[in-house]
């Protein structure tokens, strides 16, 4: 396993690995899924690159490829991904693409979370996602995802006009007191009418562990482990 991807747009030659960062039980504390991350290692090109929305701008065909190679890496671990989630980071416009999505939950040999990282479709597309996240959700053990919700980057209604298994919020809740007990309250609203786990992000210290295991089961961030190689999380199990 290399761990490492390479491409080139015909502009630019990049070099990628592929990381993993735990998420958290934290009435258990076990290891519940990672999250598969995509580093920029190194840019060839004539100009600046912003490496922090470099993948928003990046040929659709690329990212198709990148989110492929991700899942053919993760399933030579079988140690690492027996009985684990593994969340891979995909934007919601690839999922209207449905033999595309068919692909990857059929190539996938654990337990796959679609973490929908950005809503980059219109309204009118809404039906058709909704339609074939239910017949994913149906046919396989697959699981979805939103990640880094927040009341000022997504409407209300994206958490209630879709079947989210887990709404994931972003780091940035616990900017104030205010402010996480806002995004708490109103996940917390939308429960009582659907189902949904929740996982907060940006667990960093042991005060914002606190604030969180309030609300939430599960948690991700650096108290608990850094995005690290695969191998680093091979070699805890191998030790345990």
């Amino acid at each position: 396993m290399t761990q490492k991807y390479t491409f080139s747009d015909g502009k630019s030659k990049v070099i990628l690995s592929f990381l993993l960062q735990p998420i958290v039980n934290t009435i258990l504390k076990t290891i519940n899924a990672y999250e598969c991350l995509s580093q920029i290692e190194n840019i060839t090109a004539n100009k600046h690159y912003d490496k922090s929305t470099f993948f928003d701008n990046l040929d659709k065909n690329i990212l198709k490829d990148i989110i492929i190679k991700q899942i053919i890496e993760i399933n030579g671990n079988t140690n690492l991904i027996r009985s684990k989630k593994i969340s891979i980071n995909i934007p919601a416009s690839l999922l209207l693409d449905i033999e595309y999505l068919n692909k990857i939950v059929t190539l996938s040999s654990f337990i796959l979370a679609i973490e929908v990282t950005n809503m980059d479709i219109n309204h009118d597309s809404f039906n058709i996602l909704k339609k074939h996240m239910k017949h994913i959700l149906k046919t396989s053990s697959t699981e979805f995802w939103l990640d880094d919700f927040s009341s000022n980057r997504y409407d209300i209604e994206i958490v209630r006009a879709f079947p989210w298994n887990i709404i994931k919020l972003d780091k940035s809740i616990f900017n104030s007191h205010d402010y996480f007990h806002e995004n708490i309250n109103i996940c917390k609203e939308i429960q009582k009418t659907k189902h949904f786990e929740l996982i907060v992000e940006g667990v960093e210290n042991k005060e914002k562990q606190k604030l969180a295991n309030k609300y939430s089961t599960f948690s991700q961030g650096y108290l608990y482990g850094r995005p690290k190689k695969t191998s680093h999380y091979l070699n805890l199990i191998a030790s345990a």
